[in-house]
């Protein structure tokens, strides 16, 4: 009579993560082949990973009328997909066989799970802080950003005006890397700080890195100081002539003005 293999000693799934060490779901594979021969303890290699740590018993799991000491074979294999990036299913079938060369009818079913489970990383660029001035962008929507007063609208140009300063200063990650599967960067926020007169606000942007998986990393920031670093204007009256018996004052010959590119008070 051949080996019997008692209907509940199933392994329930092993799941391996590439936290852990393991292989890529893509490159991960079983490292047994139909027909190998195995040991009472399952010791085998999947994803790179030494599954003796498991102690997967195998003899608990067929019975036999005449044979204590069974022989265990890889009755079938399937690797899984390869296009499986981000996780993949691995099959391995084992049976029993007695002395006499009886196979048992059901093969024990052995089911691992690979999983990508590690986010990608930013590479972010080698200065991350900058100044901008007000001529870059209006004190007024960065204070009312600050503020929340801007209306919804309002504040979508603000963002989009603040995403292309960062860009064009060169704020943003230089790409990403990821071990499994291809990535790239996210914008995932924008905020402002007030400072004072001359430091007028800091706007900070920041990014994670995210693969197709949904890993994502931790978030990296970079920073732009508006700061008012340019002089006043100076507007004098037009020349005029007078009498050296008339009224000569500001009054009458015309005052001087001053503008600001930050909206500051000037005397």
């Amino acid at each position: 009579e051949a080996p019997v293999k008692d209907p509940n000693c199933e392994e329930p799934p092993m799941t391996f993560f590439t936290s852990d060490g393991a292989d890529c779901p893509a490159d991960a594979i079983i490292d047994v082949e139909v027909g190998d021969i195995i040991d009472n303890t399952g010791l085998f290699t999947i994803a790179g990973l030494d599954l003796g740590t498991m102690n997967m018993q195998l003899a608990p799991c067929f019975t036999d009328n005449c044979t204590d000491d069974l022989t265990y074979v890889v009755r079938n294999v399937d690797n899984g997909d390869p296009s499986e990036t981000c996780s993949k299913t691995i099959v391995v079938e084992i049976e029993a066989v007695d002395d006499c060369g009886n196979v048992s009818v059901d093969a024990l079913v052995c089911t691992f799970i690979i999983v990508d489970d590690v986010a990608p990383e930013l590479e972010m660029p080698v200065v991350t802080e900058g100044d901008i001035t007000c001529d870059d962008i209006s004190v007024e929507d960065v204070t009312a950003f600050a503020n929340g007063t801007l209306t919804p609208e309002e504040e979508a140009a603000f963002l989009d005006a603040a995403a292309a300063l960062f860009v064009s200063n060169g704020l943003i990650p230089t790409g990403t890397t990821d071990d499994c599967n291809d990535s790239d960067y996210e914008e995932i926020s924008i905020d402002v700080t007030l400072g004072d007169d001359c430091d007028i606000a800091t706007l900070i942007c920041t990014f994670v890195a995210v693969d197709v998986c949904g890993n994502t990393s931790e978030p990296a920031s970079t920073s732009l100081n508006l700061i008012d670093d340019t002089a006043p204007v100076i507007t004098c009256p037009a020349d005029v002539e007078v009498d050296c018996t008339a009224d000569n004052s500001p009054a009458s010959t015309g005052m001087a003005t001053a503008t600001d590119d930050c909206g500051q008070e000037v005397a």
